[in-house]
């Protein structure tokens, strides 16, 4: 586990390494880093959208192509414009652009969890998911009716009904995420 003192001293070798790199708008991608390189690529769908039963072959084709989709080439943008940051860029810049990764990273990553996810036929899988559902909400129907509650709460906006894994109690849970904007989706805070 990293402590906050690992970070710290990590963060101020990066520091240091980016203080040693050659000055200019941006450098190429050897001086830049893979942070910025802006290489995303939108994954198909992996099912045929033609077969699942409940959603239609136009809306998830729709959702695919311009909501994901549109989230990965956004993100790709914002990303070779956070290259280009200097000194001089004005905070309110910088801060915008940072709250506009974050809200495309979420995006393409609960959109390809969320697409992922889909096509098992609607039958949740592995015996273990199974029994932690049960231990935590005391039988797969109770959870699946809090989901789809919270789900279905977040009609006409954008949102997302999430089971996570919570490390705190160390358990599966529900959580709503309005938006892309809380946290980054499928990532460990270091402190």
């Amino acid at each position: 586990m990293m402590t906050r003192r690992d970070v710290l001293v990590g963060s101020m070798l990066l520091g240091g390494a980016a203080i040693a790199q050659p000055s200019g708008k941006g450098g190429d991608t050897a001086t830049r880093g893979d942070a910025f390189l802006g290489k995303h690529a939108i994954q198909p769908l992996p099912f045929d959208p033609k077969t699942l039963s409940g959603l239609s072959e136009k809306l998830l084709v729709s959702h695919h192509d311009n909501n994901y989709g549109g989230a990965v080439k956004n993100l790709n943008k914002v990303e070779e414009e956070l290259s280009k940051v200097s000194p001089d860029t004005p905070g309110f810049t910088v801060a915008g652009l940072e709250a506009a990764k974050l809200k495309f990273t979420n995006s393409m990553i609960l959109h390809e969890l969320y697409f992922g996810n889909l096509g098992a036929g609607g039958k949740a899988s592995g015996s273990q998911t199974e029994r932690m559902l049960v231990q935590a909400y005391g039988s797969h129907a109770r959870w699946e009716q809090l989901f789809r509650a919270l789900g279905n709460s977040l009609g006409g906006g954008s949102g997302w009904a999430i089971l996570d894994w919570d490390f705190h109690p160390h358990a599966p849970r529900i959580y709503w995420a309005g938006d892309h904007t809380n946290a980054v989706a499928f990532a460990r805070h270091c402190w």
